[in-house]
């Protein structure tokens, strides 16, 4: 699962973001899988240019080094950084190897007479090299940047720190797995996925959470109704040619809104400028069938000259094909799924064991199957006066899920 960190939002400890980009970052170095460890030591101030270092079974150390430098590096920052290196060579002789931690990645842009970050990394990559082999040290460097900060930050057993210092939870979708599964569990004999079968109200959570069914829905619809308007061929008489005009560009204002829209996301999508339009089109076409009526009724040879009853007939079954989709886009856009779409809140009504558990738990299990994720919350979990989302975050989301 993708993660989003924005290292300006980190935690503050001691009144410094610095040190809590040093603390998290010796954190990290105490879950890093390196063969044969033994102990890990956090340093204090002064730290003699390391936060922390882990002591191998070999007599080797580890060390790290964290610089809260949110762009590119100034000069002075390359001090720092050169002092702190130096510091921990001239007093660790079993060093062999040094991470330096800065929660940016290095850039490589080709400007000429410049030398990009990664360039100048490199240099003193080589320089801090040759000093510790003046020093009898034989050292390797590594470089956290933002890259390598949140590949750790997104492992599974990273969530609680993610949380900590963000203020934010990063659930894989193992965690959520995991609790829906224990939900359904929970529902016992009530629910059996191998014995259920689809029931059509299921369709409007498609609405809810603006999945691909619900743009299927939506797109197989409105093309319908272009496709159904093109078909129209009632062009060669009179008194048509207005109200058909007037349809044409009504069906053209209709396309602008709906391509405005963003189906996906939480953005507003404006269904009552449609169903204005809608409406607008849906006058139009009734009124085109009312001339039709009225010029089949008439018994005089200007229709005979113009129409053959054939042809008549498909053109009034486009007519009335098209008033009828017309009317099946109006009402699903007054229907439940759109309704969801803006306001996306749903209160499921029924008796005790009427299916009402058995409907949300298919619902989650059809949408794992697609790779579209829920939190499936049983109503016993609910124990307290509490506002429900407090209850969620004290009683579900921090309770332990797997390891």
């Amino acid at each position: 699962m993708k993660t989003n960190i924005n290292w300006n939002n980190i935690r503050v400890i001691n009144g410094s973001q610095n040190e809590g980009f040093e603390e998290l970052v010796c954190q990290l170095a105490t879950r890093e899988p390196i063969k044969d460890k033994i102990k890990f030591t956090r340093i204090g101030k002064p730290d003699g240019g390391k936060e922390g270092f882990w002591e191998l079974k070999n007599g080797e150390i580890y060390a790290w080094q964290a610089k809260y430098f949110t762009n590119t590096f100034s000069s002075s920052q390359w001090s720092q950084i050169d002092d702190s290196v130096k510091n921990t060579i001239d007093y660790h002789p079993r060093l062999s190897r040094y991470y330096i931690c800065v929660p940016i990645d290095r850039p490589d842009g080709k400007v000429k007479g410049k030398k990009s970050l990664l360039e100048k990394w490199r240099e003193k990559v080589q320089e801090w090299q040759n000093y510790a082999t003046l020093k009898g040290v034989n050292l390797e460097f590594e470089y956290w940047g933002h890259h390598e900060l949140i590949s750790r930050l997104s492992l599974r057993k990273n969530e609680g720190l993610t949380y900590f210092w963000f203020n934010q939870e990063e659930f894989q979708d193992s965690w959520l797995e995991y609790k829906n599964r224990e939900s359904i569990m929970a529902l016992g004999g009530r629910y059996s996925a191998e014995l259920n079968f689809e029931l059509p109200i299921s369709k409007i959570f498609a609405g809810l959470s603006r999945d691909k069914l619900f743009a299927a829905e939506l797109n197989n619809t409105f093309k319908k109704l272009l496709e159904k308007h093109r078909y129209i061929k009632i062009l060669n008489y009179e008194v048509f040619k207005r109200p058909l005009e007037a349809l044409k560009n009504s069906i053209t204002n209709l396309t602008s809104v709906y391509r405005d829209m963003q189906l996906e996301g939480t953005g507003y999508l404006d269904f009552s400028s449609m169903k204005a339009i809608l409406q607008n089109s849906l006058e139009l076409a009734q009124q085109i069938e009312e001339e039709f009526y009225k010029l089949r009724s008439e018994k005089n040879n200007k229709l005979k000259a113009s129409y053959n009853s054939n042809l008549y007939g498909m053109e009034l079954n486009g007519l009335r094909d098209f008033i009828e989709v017309v009317e099946d886009l109006s009402y699903f856009l007054s229907g439940p799924m759109c309704k969801l779409a803006n306001s996306p809140y749903l209160i499921l009504n029924g008796d005790a064991g009427s299916g009402k558990s058995h409907l949300l738990a298919d619902v989650v299990n059809r949408r794992a199957e697609k790779g579209l994720q829920s939190l499936f919350i049983l109503g016993e979990n609910f124990t307290t006066k509490e506002m429900p989302w407090t209850q969620i975050l004290q009683n579900i989301v921090r309770k332990p899920g797997i390891d």
